[in-house]
């Protein structure tokens, strides 16, 4: 610590002559006696502390259970999340199916349902049915 008071205001007087650390180090005496306000103590305080209470047992069970809970709905609520994306997907492979047959019966039909639906031909309802397929297993 005292080297860097050594190092800054200390070190030179305000004509710029140079100081000696023994007359540094008497004026640092000198102010720590006074207790001069260009001398400062570091002052530790310390705040009461105390240690955190501990959970009683019945606390603990009813955190178990609430935990316990919640994993069931987050279970119920991915399991409807999934049926509900396998009944979209089973929709979309259905009326892609639809789609499909209206090639056979009536071209100019198919064409204008396929540019709806952002395909250019009959191969690519074909590879968006086959996708649909390997999702539902």
């Amino acid at each position: 610590y005292l080297e860097s008071i050594y190092k800054t205001k200390f070190f030179s007087t305000k004509y710029g002559q140079k100081r000696t650390k023994e007359e540094i180090t008497d004026q640092i005496a000198e102010l720590m006696n006074q207790k001069h306000p260009s001398y400062i103590d570091p002052m530790i305080i310390q705040l009461p502390w105390s240690p955190a209470d501990t959970p009683s047992e019945s606390e603990l069970k009813k955190k178990a259970e609430m935990r316990k809970e919640q994993g069931q709905r987050l279970k119920e609520f991915m399991a409807k999340k999934k049926e509900e994306k396998k009944k979209k997907n089973e929709s979309d492979l259905a009326d892609l199916q639809n789609v499909e047959a209206l090639a056979d019966e009536d071209y100019e039909m198919f064409e204008s349902e396929c540019q709806t639906r952002g395909f250019n031909s009959k191969e690519e309802i074909a590879a968006a049915m086959t996708n649909l397929k390997i999702r539902l297993g």
